[in-house]
């Protein structure tokens, strides 16, 4: 081989050689023929110019004798052209082309013509050939002509110097071209090294891989680029073999350890290579097994299934997927396998094998089915779900489309379970959940769907109902059962429980919008008083309406600063005149008209921006105060009592924010007050007395609003860091004629007075009212026969009118 290998260098270097060779003479060949043919063209133009020189003197001289006729004088004259060797003869004719005198050189070939007459003879005297040169003058003598010259020359001087020069031009070209071709022998023979270092180390690299045999690199040239790249190659055909190596060895490492199943098939269905993991999920040996053998072992109604795999596998590229059921010969209970299969192709397209990939994917599956139970069951109750119920829900509705078919969604709510929480802990709450799902679903017939919506809430799906009115006989039961006493632990627990109900068809045919309709039964019935079921009307779904428009126009009015401030005086019984006053929040939509409190407030609870009023009427009043100081002052009112809510009571800050509104606007505690309800207070009795004090300290007043409407204790009120008691107007509006109401008030009065407390009583519109409340020791009054709530500045100019007594109204 290395004896090839030199004598394809050679032939290498012998056709580089030649080519450079041939490549000279060529180059030479070519000089040659320019030079010598620049040569021979200036030789004979130079030549031609002597002639023509030669004959314009002659024929210049030549006019006397051609005039008088003298032939002795034209010979002498013409003689003279022996001085130059070139000239070979002379011929000197007369006006009519006659010969008139000739000279011929001695070793001159040719004569002159006797005779020079026609138009081709003057041609011919003007040609010349490749051994002479001719030239013609006519002779003239004041524009008559007199005769004609013409002058031969020979070229064989002329050739004898163009054979001189080419001697010594090859003489030089030859010893350049052996300089030349010397060193250019030197220089192939020094960039031929390199590339011989190139081919040793190739066929070093092709009989070993990771041979560290390089070329060396002995120029900054193209070569020299050209060994760097070679070297380069060679060392990532080095790294590559490596990696190949490694990729070989870790794909025998995981191919052993890996804990999926490898198979390689050939076209013809024998296992050709089978990893450890798939023997022992399979059960088969690779040794002699084929396809048909493991074909065997799959499930009777997934088999079809795997053998078009194997087809789709063998007819097109890619990854191809199917799932089955495996019985492992050495095992008790069916797997689940999951295989992907992709062809090995030849050079030539066809399939070489078949890659096959097996995962057991038993445990996935049993985890499927499991999430995909807890993916429409409740995990605590064992029930269906909301996404379930909704999707049955659709189901039933398509059906009752097309069917005469009346049902019902019900939604229930656990009332006042959170207090159990709070109480008895989530523990416990769990465990009722549980007992409450079991008793409703017992409560229901087998068709009936019952769902855990989330939290204390179930959605009851009744179908099949005779009438309508079967729908609330049902719920009846269902408030029955959830309301016997339950025994969860240590303690036995009374709950009830609202129901809302939408009929179908009658409240409508889409899931979503059932739901939604029993959600605002239930609310419904929830603000009723709890422990009843409702059912859903056209009047709540416009009350829902009617509480969107405030929302979305009371978000304008905050923007855009509308709302406004009614003040409603307070009469002091003792004086007889006006002291204080009660802060009301008024607003007038231009869209909306008079939107009552009543629908105000808990619009704003709702949407989250009772907090942001109560601080708009906080700094409001505070400007307002400041603002008609002295006004307010003449009039007697001299401060007044603001109501707040209960999420801006518990709100965090809002004693600093009292305390900062009153430093910013200079306001006098002692001319605030704030009400708070009852129903305010016992939510969280401890937090609220907590606050309460922190507002005394303010220096500012409490007033216990609505008093009688809630569930405070005489202990827990004694408690509250209160002023004044303020009855509400329920208990007023039918005394005295009401004895009930009459007792009611004046037990409030009395108690009131024992805890050291003064009464407001609210809502006073009659004069009768008014005197039974004096009579019975109230302090204060409030209401329309006072004075109607108004703005501040008409109040002011109400007051400041013919004063009249609060008996006769302001």
């Amino acid at each position: 081989m290395m004896a090839r290998q030199s004598d394809n260098t050679r032939s290498i270097r012998a056709r580089l050689m030649n080519n450079l060779y041939w490549g000279v003479l060529g180059g030479i060949a070519v000089i040659a023929v320019l030079a010598i043919g620049g040569l021979v063209l200036m030789a004979n133009e130079r030549l031609r110019q002597d002639a023509s020189v030669l004959a314009r003197v002659l024929g210049e001289r030549s006019r006397a004798a051609l005039v008088f006729a003298d032939h002795e004088a034209a010979r002498r004259l013409l003689d003279t052209a022996r001085l130059n060797e070139a000239i070979e003869r002379v011929c000197l004719y007369d006006a009519q082309g006659r010969l008139f005198a000739a000279f011929r050189a001695l070793d001159g070939t040719s004569s002159c013509t006797q005779r020079l007459t026609s138009t081709s003879d003057m041609k011919r005297l003007r040609s010349w050939d490749l051994l002479h040169l001719q030239v013609q003058a006519p002779i003239r003598d004041d524009g008559v002509l007199l005769g004609h010259v013409v002058v031969q020359a020979n070229r064989d001087a002329m050739y004898r110097t163009v054979a001189n020069f080419l001697a010594l031009f090859l003489i030089l070209v030859v010893l350049v071209s052996f300089i030349t071709l010397r060193r250019a022998r030197q220089r192939l023979e020094g960039v031929l090294i390199p590339l011989h270092q190139l081919h040793d180390s190739a066929t070093e690299m092709a009989r070993n891989p990771l041979s560290e045999r390089r070329a060396r690199r002995l120029s900054d040239d193209e070569v020299g680029e050209l060994v760097e790249a070679f070297n380069h190659m060679l060392d990532a055909i080095a790294d590559k073999h490596r990696s190949l190596e490694q990729s070989e060895i870790r794909f025998r490492t995981l191919a052993t350890s890996s804990p999926v199943g490898l198979c390689e098939w050939s076209p013809d269905g024998r296992a050709v290579y089978a990893n450890p993991r798939w023997m022992q999920m399979t059960g088969l040996l690779s040794d002699a097994l084929t396809r048909t053998h493991f074909e065997h072992n799959i499930h009777n109604e997934d088999r079809a299934e795997y053998v078009r795999a194997v087809s789709s596998a063998m007819a097109s590229p890619g990854v191809h997927v199917v799932e089955y059921r495996y019985h492992n010969p050495f095992s008790i209970q069916d797997i689940h396998l999951l295989e992907y299969m992709a062809p090995m192709l030849d050079e030539g397209g066809r399939v070489r094998s078949i890659i096959s990939s097996l995962v057991d994917v038993s445990a996935q599956k049993e985890a499927q089915q499991e999430l995909e139970h807890m993916a429409f069951h409740d995990a605590l109750t064992g029930l269906s779900n909301r996404r379930f119920f909704c999707e049955h829900l659709t189901l039933v509705l398509a059906e009752a489309r097309h069917k005469e078919m009346i049902g019902a969604v019900c939604l229930l709510d656990l009332d006042e379970f959170k207090k159990i929480n709070d109480t008895l802990g989530h523990g416990i709450g769990d465990a009722l959940l549980q007992e409450v799902a079991k008793r409703i679903c017992a409560a229901l017939y087998e068709h009936d769907v019952v769902s855990r919506m989330g939290g204390d809430e179930f959605l009851l799906l009744l179908t099949d109902l005779e009438a309508e009115e079967q729908a609330g006989d049902i719920a009846a039961r269902v408030m029955e059962v959830v309301s016997r006493p339950s025994r969860i632990g240590d303690y036995e627990i009374n709950i009830t429980c609202s129901i809302g109900v939408a009929l179908f068809p009658r409240d409508g045919l889409d899931s979503e919008r059932l739901i939604k309709n029993a959600d605002l039964a239930l609310y419904e019935a929830k603000r009723r008083g709890r422990n009843q079921a409702h059912f859903y009307s056209a009047r709540l779904d416009a009350r829902v309406r009617r509480n969107m428009q405030i929302e979305q126009r009371l978000r304008k009015a905050l923007a855009e600063d509308g709302l406004s401030l009614h003040i409603q005086p307070i009469l002091d019984t003792h004086r007889q005149d006006v002291c204080w006053a009660e802060v009301l929040l008024r607003w007038n939509d231009p869209e909306l008209g008079n939107v009552s409190p009543a629908e105000l407030v808990p619009v704003a609870e709702s949407m989250g921006a009772i907090v942001d009023i109560g601080r708009w009427v906080m700094r409001r009043i505070c400007r307002d105060l400041q603002e008609h100081r002295q006004k307010l002052e003449a009039v007697g009112i001299r401060g007044v009592s603001i109501n707040l809510s209960p999420r801006q009571f518990y709100s965090r800050g809002l004693v600093q924010e009292i305390r900062e509104d009153i430093l910013d606007h200079g306001v006098e505690p002692e001319r605030l007050g704030f009400e708070i309800t009852e129903s305010l207070v016992m939510q969280d009795l401890g937090l609220a007395v907590e606050i309460m004090r922190e507002i005394r300290d303010l220096g500012c007043r409490l007033y216990m609003d609505d008093f009688g409407t809630g569930y405070s204790s005489l202990a827990s009120l004694k408690a509250f860091p209160i002023d004044t008691l303020k009855i509400d107007r329920s208990f007023i509006m039918e005394i005295p004629g009401s004895r009930r109401d009459a007792d009611i008030a004046t037990a409030i009065v009395a108690m009131a007075h024992n805890l050291g407390l003064s009464v407001v009583a609210e809502g006073v519109e009659t004069s009768a009212q008014q005197d039974f409340l004096i009579d019975h020791g109230c302090e204060y009054l409030q209401g329309f026969l006072i004075c109607r709530p108004a703005p501040i500045i008409d109040v002011i100019r109400v007051l400041q009118g013919p004063t009249e007594h609060a008996g006769q109204g302001r």
